[in-house]
């Protein structure tokens, strides 16, 4: 246990260094950043990672738990966002923010190909993306289709909504994805999360890791590279 602690202590320091030469880089204080060379001994500890994938059994308990939820439970009736924003991730990779914050239009067929896609784009006051290369066209899976997502969509629209997901709520961060991290994950003190009770107790598993789990069967079908990082998939 202490050689745990001053490890992370040694990591501290390290990340401090190079903060300051990152810092004096930028302002061409110093010819390059000299902290890239600097290596922190590992102490026979490899740092664990914070999220890893859902493997195929964490899948099917997934789609077991939605089965009967959605037979004993009026929830996921009521609540279509809590149905369908997981399974989105499942079928797309897309990350929980950018599948909460879409709007009604940004469900739509494009033109070419006469697919269903949903837009990934940033629109200010209402949308964002992590990155410029977030921007892009994620097809529909059929599956989705199949389980009456273009359905619900058209019922919405002619509700006069111009959000997806009309339930969620922008939150502190500027987000929408706060009430669906909440009831995947669990909050608090509260009951515990969709995930935990269902799928997996291994914390490293939240809803992040479906994009790995899509990205990892990316990898396994030889998709291309910009493909399976998940930044260019486009309606084709």
């Amino acid at each position: 246990m202490m050689s745990y602690y001053l490890y992370r202590l040694e990591e501290n320091k390290y990340q401090t260094v190079k903060n300051l030469f990152e810092w004096a880089e930028k302002r061409e204080l110093v010819d390059k950043d000299k902290a890239k060379i600097l290596e922190l001994p590992s102490h026979g500890r490899v740092k664990p990672k914070s999220r890893i994938p859902y493997d195929r059994e964490d899948l099917q308990r997934m789609i077991k738990a939605y089965s009967i939820e959605y037979s004993e439970s009026h929830f996921f009736r009521k609540r279509a966002d809590m149905f369908y924003i997981p399974l989105i991730a499942v079928f797309s990779g897309m990350r929980q923010n950018e599948i909460c914050q879409l709007g009604i239009d940004d469900l739509m067929k494009d033109e070419k190909s006469g697919t269903w896609c949903f837009n990934a784009h940033e629109e200010e006051g209402k949308t964002q993306v992590k990155t410029k290369s977030s921007i892009r066209k994620v097809p529909v899976h059929p599956v989705l289709i199949e389980l009456g997502l273009l359905k619900y969509h058209q019922k919405i629209k002619k509700q006069g909504h111009d959000r997806l997901w009309p339930l969620l709520k922008k939150g502190a961060d500027n987000k929408y994805s706060k009430a669906v991290q909440n009831w995947f994950n669990g909050h608090g003190g509260a009951r515990e999360g969709f995930r935990k009770r269902h799928i997996s107790e291994d914390p490293r598993k939240v809803f992040h890791s479906f994009r790995h789990s899509f990205r990892n069967e990316l990898k396994q079908v030889k998709a291309d590279t910009d493909i399976s990082h998940g930044n260019c998939w486009a309606c084709v």
